[in-house]
């Protein structure tokens, strides 16, 4: 049985590789798709490792060696940030009293992390999982040059095991997500403080040279975004901070007309302030908002009040004026 499911698993991996190299769409990639067609400036992982830099043989569907490592062992987070769900955050699990909603014991050899030329930690918050630090140590061994992303929420770098192994590789690049400041902040990404992540993005900045930001464009951030990047811009170059949107309950479809031209016209009015390919990225997310609602409706974040015993409409009023 266990060959079995191997040779099925090998089979899929073929036709995905084969659909990949082929620039033809498979539907395990269809975030990337999705993403590329919602923002042609924004460059997916799909479209990134299409480069022959990223694989060992680009012309072959069948030559396998592991070079790029994405590692997500568990769910396990301090945050329920308010887009978030159980599925990423064990945070987020316990209040909605599920238990933790996975965890995985992948086998990686050390001929695996000897070949890797990028390796993705991530959650769940990469910083909190006690099995990056193993990788860390053989990896620090057997691959000291390799290329090391680490997507995080940056509130738990201080007295940090796994942060301090971080700093022995001279290749890390830091991704780190934020949308707002102060008590939006706050709000947004319940359980952290916007003092002490401050602070950890000044740390942060005096031990590593790669600083990314990822900032989600939705309802919540729309008018606290350019005081977010003017942060950002503190620590990091204006073409290492990108804008993302969400959709479903989180989207701007779920904001009455009014709402949206106010944070749009909010926006326009800022964008003179910021670099030229902050400009560009922040007015093509203000032009891809739409909605067709006379009321703002949105329940998902009434919901996450009683969860977190707070009120957005109360610091969010804008949105419901």
């Amino acid at each position: 049985m266990q060959e079995f499911g191997h040779a099925k698993s090998l089979s899929k991996f073929v036709e995905i590789r084969q659909a990949f190299i082929n620039d033809q769409q498979h539907t395990n990639c269809s975030a990337c798709w999705q993403r590329e067609e919602v923002n042609t400036n924004w460059e997916s992982r799909r479209s990134i490792y299409q480069h022959d830099d990223f694989h060992h043989n680009l012309n072959s569907a069948t030559d396998f060696q592991l070079e790029h490592l994405d590692l997500r062992w568990s769910n396990t987070c301090n945050l329920n940030c308010v887009y978030c769900s159980s599925t990423f955050s064990s945070r987020w699990a316990e209040l909605q009293g599920k238990k933790q909603s996975f965890k995985i014991s992948p086998t990686v050899t050390d001929l695996d992390l000897a070949n890797l030329k990028i390796l993705q930690l991530a959650g769940g918050e990469p910083l909190l999982i006690k099995e990056n630090l193993g990788i860390l140590e053989r990896l620090n061994k057997v691959n000291p040059n390799v290329s090391i992303e680490v997507t995080t929420n940056l509130t738990m770098i201080n007295n940090n095991r796994i942060y301090d192994n971080l700093k022995q590789f001279d290749n890390v690049t830091w991704i780190v997500s934020f949308e707002s400041t102060e008590k939006r902040f706050e709000y947004i990404r319940n359980g952290a403080r916007w003092d002490d992540f401050y602070n950890n993005l000044n740390k942060l900045a005096m031990d590593f040279m790669d600083i990314q930001v990822t900032m989600v464009y939705f309802p919540l951030s729309g008018l606290g975004i350019t005081n977010a990047i003017q942060v950002a811009l503190e620590f990091t170059s204006p073409d290492n901070v990108f804008l993302v949107s969400q959709s479903g309950g989180h989207g701007f479809d779920n904001l009455s007309r009014s709402a949206l031209q106010y944070i749009k016209q909010h926006n326009l009015d800022q964008l003179i302030q910021l670099p030229d390919i902050l400009q560009t990225r922040l007015q093509d997310q203000i032009l891809s908002a739409t909605t067709q609602q006379t009321e703002t409706l949105l329940p998902l974040y009434d919901k996450f009040d009683q969860l977190i015993n707070q009120n957005h409409r109360l610091l969010f009023s804008e949105l419901y004026e």
